[in-house]
């Protein structure tokens, strides 16, 4: 038969796993993992890394962007190991003196977010962490440096260099290392270990207690 025509067969490796070992298919496989990139302008440059979409840009190893105008930095450990899906994400992140972002072994959802941290998760539109093993998730929420060990999730809120909070709700900020932060549009208190807001807006804060 000729030697281009679908002809399957299998074979059972030292470790049990079933394997397509002739014809096209095979072929195909074999060229398929070859490729570092599907789409249009995609830029791969970290080994084992891979680009689906358009116009990403991959410099860290064993890393995956999926979507259109994501990057994914060399961090400052070079621990890479991302993963990106959605608009114009962005991890490791240089910083503003233009020296290399920290970040790696992170997970980016969603549209123009930041992720700066390492085993962080970012889900949501504009959403930035700088902090490690934290999670950020809606709209517009901040975890900044040194945040560590932090939740933050709802639109506006920021967690503010303390660790290990939960910040969640409408414009909160954190106070205070261990402090959980609920409601809208808080006044900041730096001593208690949990705060309810009940301001109107960014100029009118106050507390429930």
């Amino acid at each position: 038969s000729p030697s281009n025509k679908f002809s399957v067969t299998e074979k059972v490796d030292e470790n049990n796993v079933s394997l397509i070992t002739s014809g096209a298919v095979y072929s195909a496989l074999q060229d398929y993992i070859k490729e570092s990139d599907i789409g249009s302008n995609n830029t791969v440059s970290g080994a084992t890394s891979f680009a689906a979409g358009a116009s990403n840009k991959i410099y860290a190893a064993k890393s995956m962007a999926i979507g259109q105008g994501n990057t994914i930095n060399i961090d400052a450990n070079n621990y890479g190991t991302n993963l990106v899906a959605g608009l114009n994400n962005i991890v490791a992140k240089p910083n503003d003196d233009g020296s290399t972002g920290t970040g790696g072994y992170s997970v980016t959802f969603g549209g123009t977010c930041t992720n700066n941290g390492v085993y962080s998760l970012t889900n949501g539109m504009k959403c930035e962490v700088y902090a490690n093993q934290s999670i950020v998730s809606g709209r517009e929420n901040q975890v900044l440096a040194n945040s560590h060990y932090s939740l933050n999730t709802g639109y506006g809120n920021i967690t503010n260099g303390h660790q290990a909070t939960i910040v969640a709700g409408r414009g909160l900020t954190s106070g205070r290392n261990y402090q959980g932060v609920f409601g809208q549009f808080n006044e900041v208190d730096a001593d208690a270990l949990m705060v309810v807001g009940k301001g109107a807006n960014a100029s009118a804060r106050s507390n429930a207690f």
